[in-house]
């Protein structure tokens, strides 16, 4: 039987809506809400084909920081050692708004292609002034992949300076050179990259289409924006 991808089926755009609304909910939220959208979820989860053992690998360090939550609120030592009801129940709540966040975050990932993304983050920049015709989805997405090649390309000059007998505490001159070394090498890395756009005839331009939402788009990001401010009615004081 095929499964049911509710999630996929929204727009880009919508998707990333309701993400940024339901995490802020998350955080305010009442326990009895989160465990009703934790529910929710991982049914949402399970219909976009990722299995709950997964998430459940997944989701270990949660439950590692949770479990630490509890000892820190959950465990009294003045006047003595003993359990803190209060602090549990608190450290309860705060476990139940961390999963909701962490699933919500985990079912947004496993329903959006990295095309998908770029897309609906240049749609949304296509918004701002100057920004109409260029493709700045694309732009962010080269921007955040330089960060490894960053960190890449340090070890690889790091590790070339020490064949060569660079010292493990070099002196000013040696330091200035490994730096030299590196932003050389950096740079050219750098300039391959939009030498290989132009080969592939990109000119900062690409038409994307403004795909318009339908009634379930618009019900998910006003069911979102409700449980925002249901949330923010709700929570303790």
């Amino acid at each position: 039987m095929a499964r049911l991808k509710a999630a996929s089926s929204l727009d880009p755009v919508c998707r990333l809506l309701c993400l940024v609304l339901f995490s802020s909910a998350s955080l305010v939220m009442v326990p009895v809400l989160a465990c009703i959208f934790i529910a929710l979820l991982l049914i949402l989860i399970y219909g976009e084909g990722i299995a709950p053992a997964r998430i459940a690998r997944e989701a270990l360090f949660i439950v590692g920081l949770v479990s630490f939550t509890f000892v820190l609120q959950g465990v009294s030592v003045h006047p003595s050692l003993r359990l803190d009801p209060a602090g549990m129940l608190d450290a309860g709540a705060f476990g139940l708004r961390l999963v909701a966040a962490y699933l919500s975050g985990r079912l947004f990932y496993g329903s959006t292609r990295n095309s998908e993304l770029r897309d609906a983050g240049t749609r949304i920049c296509r918004c701002l002034p100057g920004g109409r015709d260029r493709d700045l989805g694309l732009v962010l997405a080269l921007v955040l992949s330089f960060i490894p090649l960053i960190v890449d390309e340090w070890n690889r000059s790091l590790e070339a300076a020490r064949a060569r007998g660079l010292p493990r505490h070099p002196r000013l001159d040696a330091s200035a050179m490994l730096l030299a070394s590196f932003l050389r090498r950096l740079m050219l890395r750098a300039v391959a990259v939009p030498e290989a756009l132009a080969a592939r005839g990109w000119s900062g331009a690409r038409m994307i289409e403004n795909r318009k939402w339908g009634i379930r788009e618009l019900v998910a990001s006003a069911s979102s924006l409700g449980l925002l401010c249901l949330s923010l009615a709700t929570r303790p004081v």
